[in-house]
């Protein structure tokens, strides 16, 4: 059963919101690799991440593709189409998942009737477009490319990592192509630069499980000259 708790747009609002909103949508699992809808796609629901872990990512040059975030537990996904535009990414599912939809119409009434629900979701886009300025500006900076991906993996450990007897582990599987989508990269260009930061002691890489050994020193090769 799927609680409050889960969904922190909820907080503080109307007990009259909060079962309109439930009675209105439903719970939906995903399958890993299953799309829940694509970039241009005109969907009807907005959906909350419950449980595992979903992509959003944007169509590159070919058959190349760019994943631009990986979503949080309990937020709102694809909020853009709130005022009626059509997807602006496609959303994956890395692992099995377990996602709230209701429908946009039903929301949105909801949405109109309780100013506590709206500034929640006011503060959730903010915080959105934060995530989004910063990893436009992580993109643009001058670290070279081994540098960009330890700090991806860094801040990856931080956010979704568990402590184990060697380290901190990433919780969900990260393949060399899905890391190359995420740096937008070249596999070979970010396999290389993969080996050489496990040369160097700083990642355990086991069948697309990320262990890294000391968070401080992989933070202090980010930082250093």
């Amino acid at each position: 059963m799927i609680t409050e708790r889960q969904i922190p747009i909820l907080a503080g609002i109307q007990e009259e919101s909060k079962k309109e909103f439930f009675a209105k949508g439903k719970v939906m699992q995903y399958k890993k690799h299953q799309q829940v809808y694509q970039e241009h796609e005109k969907v009807d629901c907005i959906y909350f991440l419950i449980e595992g872990v979903a992509i959003a990512c944007k169509q590159a040059y070919g058959d190349e593709r760019r994943v631009i975030l990986i979503h949080r537990q309990g937020e709102l996904m694809n909020e853009e189409i709130l005022d009626g535009h059509k997807c602006s990414s496609t959303c994956e599912c890395i692992t099995p998942a377990t996602l709230f939809a209701i429908p946009v119409a039903e929301f949105i009434e909801i949405f109109k009737r309780d100013q506590l629900l709206m500034e929640n979701v006011m503060k959730h886009m903010s915080l959105r477009i934060r995530r989004l300025y910063h990893m436009s500006k992580n993109a643009i900076n001058s670290l070279r490319g081994d540098k960009k991906l330890a700090a991806r993996l860094w801040k990856l450990a931080q956010d979704y990592g568990e402590n184990t007897s060697e380290g901190r582990e990433i919780t969900f599987p990260i393949s060399i192509t899905l890391m190359a989508e995420m740096m937008g990269s070249k596999r070979e260009t970010v396999s290389r630069q993969i080996k050489v930061l496990q040369e160097e002691g700083y990642l355990i890489i086991r069948t697309k499980r990320v262990i890294v050994l000391n968070m401080d020193n992989l933070l202090a090769y980010v930082q250093k000259p």
